[in-house]
């Protein structure tokens, strides 16, 4: 099943993200904003032709109040006083047509100056494929505890109705990390952040064996809740906060590529438990160092300041 699905997403991914990503929300701000700025330009260029040849169309029309009677003459004085406010008028306009061409000139510079490093250049860097990796093993161990939940559970003597109240302490924690993790990463290191996350999901995969109990199941839900919530935050502003905006829709592309590639693969790799080594406990217990390790990589990365000085660049 996790072939199948491989086989038919990964391919799928590669054609929506990797080579469009401005069609599907991922786009870098400057591509936006200079498109945005060309329309207030071409409209002010359109709108101010009109405006300079009325001096010139009202010219042709002048006559002299001596060559009319009374009423003609009057008129006359009108469209002198017109005339003579006209092209004050037009200068004003022109002035204010010309002011709004700079405003626009401004923002599409401004739009230029957003920070960022080339994808090639974040593709060498150990950031980038730590959170990649961490990403991927997430998406994976997600997908495959989700997918095999009612088995896995079952495994450990818990019945249906108890393994379904899982999912209570879950959507409750999810949403609310991911809206704590948001206000976290403006304050902390992300990568101790990914730290903390990894933790928590080596907790889970080495524990999760032995819930069998209301408590223990509620506290799965809760650890499971908190690290998927912690994920998504994290992987949704760590490309921007790294490499910055400039190219953040392809450097994320490729990110989410590989995402997709682990949740694809963690169900078919859970189910080697049962079809090769007796059951789910053993698989877990053999995948529980991988996040112990990524984690500590985060923390040396952190710790050690990796790729400091490309990082800079973004900024």
């Amino acid at each position: 099943m996790g072939g199948i699905l491989a086989g038919a997403v990964l391919p799928l991914g590669a054609l929506l993200y990797r080579d469009a990503p401005e069609r599907y929300g991922l786009s870098p701000d400057v591509e936006n904003a200079a498109s945005e700025t060309e329309a207030p330009e071409t409209e002010a260029s359109e709108t101010g032709a009109p405006e300079t040849s009325a001096p010139e169309e009202s010219g042709l029309e002048e006559s002299g109040p001596e060559e009319s009677g009374p009423e003609t003459g009057a008129a006359s004085e009108d469209e002198g006083k017109a005339q003579a406010e006209t092209p004050g008028e037009t200068q004003g306009k022109s002035r204010d047509t010309q002011g709004e061409s700079r405003d626009t000139q401004g923002e599409s510079q401004g739009a230029s100056a957003v920070g960022g490093i080339e994808p090639g250049v974040a593709y060498r860097t150990r950031t980038f494929w730590l959170f990649t990796g961490a990403g991927v093993y997430a998406a994976g161990l997600g997908t495959g505890l989700l997918f095999h939940h009612f088995s896995i559970l079952e495994e450990a003597g818990v019945g249906r109705d108890l393994a379904a109240e899982f999912f209570i302490p879950l959507g409750a924690l999810t949403a609310a990390l991911n809206v704590g993790t948001g206000w976290l990463v403006d304050r902390y290191p992300p990568r101790l952040l990914l730290a903390a996350e990894l933790v928590l999901y080596g907790a889970l995969t080495g524990l999760l064996p032995w819930a069998d109990t209301t408590a223990e199941v509620w506290a799965y839900g809760s650890v499971f809740g908190v690290a998927q919530g912690m994920h998504q935050a994290l992987l949704g502003s760590v490309y921007a906060y790294y490499f910055g905006r400039l190219h953040h829709g392809t450097i994320r592309g490729l990110a989410n590529t590989v995402f997709i590639g682990g949740t694809a693969i963690g169900p078919a790799l859970l189910a080697v438990g049962p079809d090769f080594l007796g059951g789910f406990a053993a698989i877990l217990w053999v995948l529980t160092p991988v996040p112990f390790l990524l984690g500590a990589a985060a923390f040396a990365g952190w710790a050690a300041g990796w790729d400091a000085a490309t990082l800079q660049r973004a900024r």
